[in-house]
C-alpha cells in the first residue's frame, strides 16, 4: 500500500503536465477538440520517416498535439514492434527487413514536437476470452506490463523522456463483462489495476523510478441500460491505483435503428460518460476522465465532422480532454487520399461553429425493381463547399436507412418491402444532407 501510494503521488504531478486539451464550450471561441489519437502498429508498420511526417503534420493541422500507439507488443502472436530484448518474440516486418515501429514513432514526434503514449502489450483473444476473469493470467499480464515498460524505457528513456506522455494499458473493460456474472469484476480488476500500478511503479533508470501516467480505455454497450453499475463497477476498480487516465470510448457499438434514433444520442453519450465520470472521481485516486471519440458510424462507416462534433459535445460537460480512434485510418489525407474531412473539422476548429453548407441531391436518378429487388442508379451532384462522402437510402414510412454507398458509388440494389416507399440523400463530409430525393 505504501509504495502505492507513493507512487500515485508522484503520478499525480506527472498528470499536471498530461498533453491533452480542456473541455470548452460547446462553441464559439476554443471549441472542445481532439487532442490526439490512437495508431494501430500493423497499420503503420511500412512507413517511412516522410510518411511519418506526413501524418504528424496533418495531425497538427487538425489541432491535436499527441498520437498513442495501441500496443507495442502482440502478445497472442509474438510479434514485437520494436527490437525488444525479451525472448519469444519475433520483431515486425516490412518489405523484407525488420522495422521499428515505436522508434519511428517517437523520432516523427520528437521532431514534430508532439508526445507519445505508448501501449504496451496485448492478447486481446485470450483478454476477451478467459483472461478478464482469469487472476493468475490478469497477475501475469501486470508482471508483462512492467518489463516491457521497463524495456522500452532502457532503449528509448534516454533520447525521448520528454516525448512520452505515459503508458497505455490495451485490455478493454466493457460494462457487460464488468457486470454480467459470477465473479465479482469490480474487485477482480481492482486488484488487477493494483497489480499493474505495482509493476509499472518499479520502472526505473539508473536507480531512480521512472513516473509516467496510465492511460485505459473502456467501452459502453447502451443496450444495456446499468450506467450506474458502471459508475459503480469504476468507483471500486480505480481506487489506490495508479491509473492516471480513463478514456471512455464514445459511440463504440451504438447501434441506432433509424435516423429517428439519432436524435437520442446526445442523451445516450452524456448518461454514459456522466455514469463513468462520477466513478472515475469517486474512486478517489487523482485520475481524470477523457473521451475516446470515434471517428466511424454504428454501422462502421466513416465519421462526418458533425457526427463527431455531436459525440464531443455531448461529452463535453463531464471529461476534461479528448482523444479519438483513429484519425490515421479514418481523416488522414495521407491514408484516405483526399482532405475532405480535415477540411471541414479545419474550419469547424477555427470558426468554433459546427460546419454546415448546402448540398446537392444525386441526379439522374433511375430505378428499376427486379421481382422484390430495387436497383438505383444515380449521377453525382454539383459539388458544394464540402465534397459528398456517402449516399443513403431509407425506407420513408419507418426512417429507416436500407443502404448506405461511398462517395465514388453510382448505384445500389435494395431488398423491398411491398408497400414501402423509398428515399436517397446524399452526404457530404461535414455531416450536411441533401434533400430527400423519392424514389417511387
Amino acid at each position: 500500500m505504501r509504495a502505492l501510494l507513493v507512487c500515485g503521488a508522484a503520478v499525480l504531478m506527472a498528470m499536471a503536465l498530461l498533453v491533452s486539451p480542456k473541455a470548452q464550450a460547446a462553441t464559439g471561441e476554443n471549441p472542445p477538440r481532439l487532442g490526439s489519437s490512437f495508431i494501430e502498429p500493423q497499420t503503420v508498420v511500412s512507413w517511412d520517416a516522410v510518411r511519418w511526417d506526413q501524418e504528424t503534420h496533418s495531425m497538427l493541422e487538425a489541432g491535436m498535439d499527441s498520437m498513442s500507439l495501441t500496443f507495442s507488443i502482440n502478445d497472442n502472436s509474438k510479434i514485437s514492434y520494436y527490437p525488444t530484448s525479451l525472448k519469444g518474440y519475433t520483431q515486425s516486418i516490412a518489405n523484407g527487413r525488420q522495422v521499428d515501429v515505436l522508434g519511428a514513432m517517437l523520432a516523427a514526434a520528437k521532431r514534430a514536437n508532439m508526445t507519445v503514449w505508448i501501449g504496451l502489450q496485448a492478447d486481446s483473444p485470450t483478454w476477451f476470452s478467459t483472461g478478464q476473469l482469469d487472476a493468475s493470467w490478469l497477475s501475469a499480464q501486470a508482471t508483462l506490463f512492467g518489463k516491457v515498460a521497463q524495456d522500452i524505457w532502457n532503449k528509448y528513456g534516454g533520447s525521448y523522456q520528454g516525448t512520452i506522455s505515459g503508458w497505455y494499458e490495451p485490455y478493454e473493460n466493457n460494462n457487460y463483462d464488468a457486470i454480467v456474472g459470477t465473479v465479482n469484476r469490480p474487485q477482480l480488476m481492482h486488484t488487477f489495476f493494483r497489480q499493474l500500478s505495482s509493476a509499472l511503479g518499479k520502472v526505473s533508470k539508473d536507480g531512480r523510478a521512472v513516473r509516467k501516467p496510465v492511460m485505459i480505455s473502456p467501452y459502453y454497450l447502451r443496450e444495456l441500460e446499468n450506467s450506474t453499475d458502471y459508475r459503480d463497477f469504476w468507483r471500486i476498480a480505480l481506487r489506490d491505483t495508479s491509473i492516471s487516465v480513463v478514456a471512455l470510448q464514445v459511440d463504440a457499438y451504438l447501434k441506432p435503428g433509424s435516423q429517428q434514433d439519432e436524435e437520442s444520442r446526445t442523451e445516450v453519450i452524456s448518461q454514459w460518460v456522466q455514469s463513468v465520470s462520477q466513478g472515475v472521481a469517486e474512486a478517489g485516486n487523482g485520475a481524470v476522465s477523457w473521451a475516446n471519440i470515434e471517428l466511424f458510424q454504428h454501422d462502421y462507416s466513416t465519421a462526418t465532422v458533425r457526427y463527431m462534433l455531436t459525440a464531443i459535445q455531448a461529452a463535453a460537460p463531464f471529461v476534461s480532454g479528448f482523444t479519438s480512434y483513429s484519425f490515421a485510418s479514418r481523416w488522414s489525407p495521407w491514408s484516405i487520399g483526399y482532405n475532405w474531412y480535415l477540411q471541414a473539422y479545419r474550419d469547424y476548429l477555427d470558426s468554433g461553429l459546427i460546419p454546415s453548407a448546402q448540398v446537392n441531391p444525386p441526379t439522374m436518378i433511375s430505378v428499376s425493381r427486379n421481382g422484390t429487388v430495387l436497383d438505383l442508379r444515380w449521377n453525382a451532384p454539383e459539388p458544394g463547399r464540402y465534397q459528398v462522402v456517402s449516399y443513403a437510402v431509407y425506407a420513408l414510412s419507418s426512417n429507416i436507412r436500407v443502404a448506405t454507398a461511398g462517395w465514388d458509388a453510382s448505384g445500389v440494389s435494395i431488398a423491398v418491402t411491398p408497400g414501402e416507399s423509398y428515399v436517397i440523400q446524399a452526404v457530404d463530409a461535414a455531416g450536411d444532407v441533401s434533400p430527400l430525393v423519392s424514389l417511387s
